[in-house]
């Protein structure tokens, strides 16, 4: 397509040579470079919506699977992915401008897909393609992006895990490794509450205790220190036999004895 617009150029072109007042074959030259510049721009551009449009159906096939059906609820989720669908299928075949409001738009989808992980316990990430099937695999996987700082990518993994093997030996230190990615991005809220379902769900485990500690580490991190201690209490009442409970008494002799802890 474009060989042949400029070959449309160069017959109307190739009389002007000779006479005045016509393009030069620089000033070509540099509207060939240019229209080269942009269709390129243009390439990238039209790859790029459709790569966030697919991360939104992902996204939407993701949400389905959890059970909920953002296109009846009307939901504000629901309207935020439809806004930016619309959004993109405008931006597509404009001018380079459009590129800004690409990159705006893939922040708006960052930024819900954050949200539906810290407060909805959804994965919407894209998985590895070369993921593991079986549990041991999965939480492997998991725990080696989980010592990454890939936290996002972690949970993903592990909440597939749990999709997978539900009742698989892995699934409560998978749970357990949730709370622990948020703990280690400082999200606290979100910590507490997926060691609170891990109790729901895998109360008699052998992870269990270490998700009492987990939160006793973040209570002390708010400076909550009654209430991890009141945690840690808790925690050796239930596990009797722990490899920890000699350091979980020294550390409540020495929370005891701090002054100025908040309740």
């Amino acid at each position: 397509m474009m060989n042949s617009f400029f070959s449309r150029v160069w017959i109307l072109l190739f009389p002007c040579l000779f006479l005045t007042g016509c393009p030069t074959l620089g000033q070509f030259q540099a509207l060939e470079q240019r229209v080269t510049r942009t269709e390129k721009q243009n390439s990238e551009q039209v790859e790029s919506s459709k790569t966030l449009t697919k991360r939104i159906e992902n996204l939407y096939t993701k949400l389905e699977s959890e059970g909920l059906d953002l296109r009846k609820s009307g939901n504000q989720l629901s309207t935020q992915i439809d806004q930016m669908k619309r959004q993109i299928q405008e931006l597509e075949g404009k001018d380079e401008t459009s590129s800004f409001q690409l990159t705006e738009l893939t922040n708006e989808l960052n930024e819900l897909i954050e949200l539906l992980d810290n407060r909805f316990n959804i994965s919407a990430s894209q998985l590895p393609s070369d993921l593991p099937k079986g549990p041991k695999g999965l939480l492997s996987a998991g725990d080696e992006r989980l010592e990454r700082g890939r936290y996002r990518m972690a949970r993903a993994i592990y909440r597939e895990l749990l999709q997978r093997h539900p009742k698989s030996k892995q699934s409560p230190k998978a749970k357990l490794q949730i709370g622990e990615s948020y703990a280690r991005e400082g999200n606290n809220d979100a910590a507490i509450r997926e060691i609170k379902d891990m109790e729901s769900l895998y109360r008699s485990s052998k992870e269990m205790p270490s998700g009492y500690l987990l939160i006793g580490r973040v209570l002390e991190k708010e400076k909550k220190c009654k209430k991890a201690i009141a945690i840690y209490e808790y925690f050796l009442d239930q596990a009797k036999k722990h490899p920890k409970r000699k350091d979980v008494k020294a550390k409540i002799k020495a929370l005891k004895k701090l002054d100025g802890c908040k309740g």
